[in-house]
């Protein structure tokens, strides 16, 4: 869980930095690969074996799902994610 709190806090440092429009050509190409290994994080491991394989729809109903089950888990986990979005990784030892 650690890495992905590490990766979390990333996403986010992303997210505020493309709203300030202080983004390069490679950042936005980190920052994306970020946000698609955020969103992975929460598809099973026979759904990241199919979406290694899918293609057009199956590939987007698949990211759609993941997607969703991220924002349910902001949703439910609003304290953590106003810390991350706020620069704040917890410890964890």
């Amino acid at each position: 869980m650690t890495d992905f709190l590490v990766l979390l806090a990333f996403y986010y440092a992303c997210d505020t930095a493309a709203t300030e429009a202080r983004l390069q050509a490679a950042e936005i190409v980190q920052c994306s690969v970020a946000y698609n290994s955020v969103k992975t994080h929460f598809l099973t491991e026979e759904e990241l074996a199919a979406l290694d394989l899918a293609r057009g729809r199956d590939r987007a109903d698949l990211m759609r799902e993941a997607y969703l089950r991220f924002t349910a888990w902001e949703d439910t986990h609003e304290h953590l994610v106003r810390d991350l979005r706020g620069g704040k990784v917890p410890a964890v030892y």
